[in-house]
């Protein structure tokens, strides 16, 4: 999948940017920038090479979990989808910042200890201040056109990108556009809820025995929104979907709701979903149906889609 996201999003970027260049080498910079609280955040800074003005740029941001910058979680998950993606694009003309998150190992000596200290250090909002900072930082190297940086996210990191895009609607510094990779397409509880019950199904269990599970989620929930804690005694596997040092946050990202975040975004966004993609721009009138996104655009007034062809 990673092979058609990198080949996805320099699909994306042809539309976003006017910038048209050859194919060069890069050259990568070690950087550091303050996120949410002075933590000293550190990423890499990819340029094209034998640069001769202003480029645009990218800021990449990972998915869930403790992710690095190439969008890693080693030893367990080694993908480099993030560098993969870096670097096609620093061969087309693009710069690009990718940072390791707060989340990510690296930061371990930094991290909280006390429970409700963690919820903040790993809250919805630092890690969305994080990447505004990050987009900040971007905007400013003298290498990059600030009028021409878009927003790249993996699954929650594409989620961080919208809420960039509506934080920043109207705005100096907001993003000339969102690439959403891996995008969720409906609230985060109802995804879960969907793929817990998926999952259980396909390993072979009856609806009796999936039943606890899914019952358990939904209390969770509703029992996080309520008081910001779950339910005890989970039933086997489900603990770590709700860890203690970050309901705060799974909270948060369970509401998520794309429709109600998309229509105050940039003027134009593109959604990678592994083989497709779809191109998103402003329009008055009611958008059209389409059976792959259909939840996703029903609230989308605004908004009017084109799906584009895959790269093979």
């Amino acid at each position: 999948m990673s092979r058609h996201l990198v080949r996805l999003l320099w699909v994306a970027l042809v539309a976003l940017s006017p910038v048209t260049t050859a194919k060069m080498p890069a050259s990568a910079r070690e950087v550091t920038f303050d996120g949410v609280g002075a933590l000293s955040l550190r990423g890499t800074l990819l340029l094209p090479d034998q640069l001769t003005g202003k480029v645009p740029g990218v800021l990449l941001l990972p998915g869930s979990g403790p992710t690095d910058r190439d969008g890693n979680q080693r030893p367990v998950v080694v993908s480099d989808l993030l560098k993969q993606i870096a670097e096609r694009l620093a061969q087309e003309g693009y710069a690009s910042l990718r940072f390791d998150k707060r989340a990510a190992r690296g930061y371990s000596a930094v991290w909280p200890t006390d429970v409700a200290a963690q919820n903040e250090f790993f809250s919805w909002e630092a890690f969305v201040g994080d990447a505004e900072a990050a987009l900040v930082w971007l905007q400013a190297q003298p290498e990059i056109d600030a009028t021409h940086v878009v927003v790249a996210g993996h699954s929650e990191g594409s989620m961080i990108a919208m809420q960039i895009g509506h934080d920043l609607e109207g705005k100096a510094g907001a993003p000339a556009g969102l690439i959403l990779m891996s995008a969720p397409d409906r609230p985060g509880g109802e995804i879960l809820l969907e793929q817990v019950a998926a999952n259980l199904t396909r390993a072979g269990l009856a609806a009796d025995q999936v039943r606890p599970y899914t019952d358990y989620v939904t209390r969770a929930l509703s029992q996080i929104d309520k008081d910001g804690t779950v339910p005890p005694n989970p039933p086997v596997g489900l603990g770590g979907v709700f860890p203690a040092r970050a309901l705060k946050l799974v909270g948060v990202e369970m509401r998520f709701d794309p429709t109600k975040t998309l229509p105050a975004t940039a003027d134009e966004c593109w959604l990678c979903r592994a083989r497709k993609t779809s191109r998103f721009r402003r329009r008055a009138t009611r958008p059209r149906s389409s059976r792959r996104c259909k939840r996703a655009h029903r609230e989308r007034a605004m908004w009017s889609w084109s799906p584009q062809p895959a790269i093979t």
